[in-house]
């Protein structure tokens, strides 16, 4: 791995750290809308994707003071890529075998799939560098990212009230069944 891809790799992991502590220690507006004023998956997505960002402009003013290639569309899309893969891989150990049972166990494995996700981006976005773009992938990926600023943004501000593992009610009372051999949780 080169040198700059672990510089990434150990700047956004140390910016996630710091903004998911920073509500904590000094609370603002600031630190509201790019840290964890709470313990939510959507929260942990958006410092994902804000860490990745921040790490990613400064990246890209280095690249043009440098003269070196901007590869803005490769951060771009490994930028919108980070948070759910992160969203999904969490998910593994929890789901297959139901709730922690110290927060310990949890903090650790966080820790862990944080790490293994942003090697995934670093080098998912080494390769999309690769990519000659089109007009059509550039904006695409525009799209993406505009979208998933609007998302991380917007709903920092005001959060919708959306059951993600639940049944979708549309206003009616709707009640998931339980698989069968399970308990109403599904375990």
């Amino acid at each position: 791995m080169e040198r700059s891809t672990l510089i990434k790799f150990f700047s956004a992991w140390a910016l996630y750290i710091t903004l998911h502590f920073s509500y904590r220690m000094f609370a603002s507006p600031a630190t509201y809308f790019l840290g964890c004023p709470a313990e939510t998956l959507f929260t942990h997505g958006k410092m994902s994707f804000f860490s990745y960002l921040i790490v990613s402009i400064g990246f890209i003013i280095y690249a043009a003071a440098k003269k070196k290639g901007l590869h803005i569309w490769a951060a771009g899309l490994a930028n919108c890529i980070y948070p759910y893969l992160s969203f999904f891989l969490w998910f593994i150990i929890p789901g297959v075998f139901g709730e922690w049972k110290l927060p310990a166990q949890e903090i650790i494995y966080s820790n862990v799939i944080l790490a293994v996700c942003l090697l995934i981006t670093v080098a998912l976005e080494t390769e999309f560098r690769m990519i000659s773009w089109s007009r059509t992938g550039k904006a695409a990926v525009a799209v993406l990212f505009a979208a998933s600023f609007f998302l991380y943004t917007a709903m920092t501000l005001r959060t919708p009230d959306i059951e993600f593992f639940g049944a979708h009610s549309h206003g009616n009372e709707v009640v998931t069944p339980a698989c069968p051999g399970s308990d109403a949780h599904g375990h």
